[in-house]
């Protein structure tokens, strides 16, 4: 299989539908000519497809909107070479951007294995780490340079995970997690997160939330955007395909534990969220399954706690249904 060669860095980015943002994500990511992407569509409609083509050739401009004062990101030359393929399906060229397609939806997990599996027989030596993104989010004009000061000198052996900011306003908005979540904590988790905006300085906030900003180590890193040192991505398995969405980040978090990988926050990479748009579409049970498939396998709960967990969370899903009928207006016959 021939190596692609003369990259640096490679961005795995999975797709399912909304086309738009994984454009302004590329915005992001191809400004520094040292980066080639992967873009791992889930099964999209072929129009959206093509609209990817479309940008890659020059035909479609983009332009992203931070919510704070940035540099400007440097142009990207058009057209940006664009290779598709699907499956194992090799290619000799050597492109900048590469759309992997598979025929349906299998998951965030399956997409980024897949990803993962295409990327292992072709990267270069030269190949310093592999960033796997949302593709509704987009990275701070700074992000390449810091990433690469970062490899030079501290924390080569470990997952890297960025400060994730609010597309919407640049407000701090997703933390790592300090420490594995226990069955009596999620009223208390649930209540601290849900108030995170105006109480990130609470106690109870604190107590599972680090909301500093110095590099530290945590337990689990937000699922937006990890980094993976080219070392430490060859040693990692692939991830668990048991679940379809959520709770991919406690899975990551247990298994780099396991191999005694160490998972480190770094303030200095940013990067901006659009706020779960990957997530709004899906069910709320899909959240709930994956978080007992998570507790069962790699936190040893038994049937008791799994159930004691289904009942709190059957809890907020209630509260939440009882919410949004209050929020309706009310219809005239």
């Amino acid at each position: 299989m021939p190596q692609i060669g003369d990259e640096h860095f490679w961005a795995v980015i999975p797709q399912y539908g909304r086309v738009q943002d994984t454009l302004e994500c590329l915005e992001s990511v191809l400004a520094c000519a040292e980066v080639r992407a992967l873009v791992v569509d889930n099964g999209s409609a072929p129009e959206e497809l093509e609209i990817l083509r479309q940008w890659a050739r020059g035909e479609l401009s983009v332009s992203i909107c931070y919510p704070r004062r940035e540099p400007p990101l440097p142009p990207i030359p058009r057209p940006v070479p664009c290779g598709v393929c699907s499956g194992g399906e090799a290619t000799d060229r050597r492109e900048r951007l590469y759309i992997l397609t598979l025929d349906q939806n299998r998951g965030y997990a399956a997409a980024i294995n897949a990803g993962w599996r295409w990327l292992r027989s072709r990267i270069s030596a030269e190949t310093e780490a592999i960033v796997v993104l949302n593709n509704d989010t987009v990275l701070a004009p700074d992000f390449w340079p810091q990433l690469r000061a970062l490899l030079d000198g501290e924390h080569p052996d470990a997952v890297l995970g960025p400060l994730v900011l609010d597309y919407r306003d640049g407000t701090d908005w997703q933390r790592p997690e300090l420490r594995p979540p226990a069955l009596w904590s999620w009223p208390l988790r649930a209540w601290a997160f849900r108030r995170r905006r105006a109480r990130k300085d609470s106690i109870w906030y604190r107590r599972f939330w680090y909301t500093g900003l110095v590099s530290a180590s945590v337990y689990m890193l937000p699922g937006s955007c990890w980094i993976f040192p080219r070392q430490v991505w060859l040693r990692l398995e692939e991830l668990d395909e048991g679940t379809f969405l959520y709770w991919e980040e406690h899975i990551l978090a247990e298994r780099a534990r396991r191999l005694g990988i160490e998972m480190r926050f770094e303030p200095r990479l940013r990067i901006y969220h659009k706020w779960s748009r990957t997530a709004q579409d899906n069910h709320w049970d899909a959240f709930v399954r994956s978080g007992m498939y998570y507790l069962r396998r790699y936190r040893g709960a038994g049937s008791l706690q799994i159930a004691g967990w289904r009942f709190l969370w059957s809890l907020q899903g209630i509260w939440r249904l009882l919410r949004r009928i209050g929020s309706s207006p009310l219809k005239s016959s």
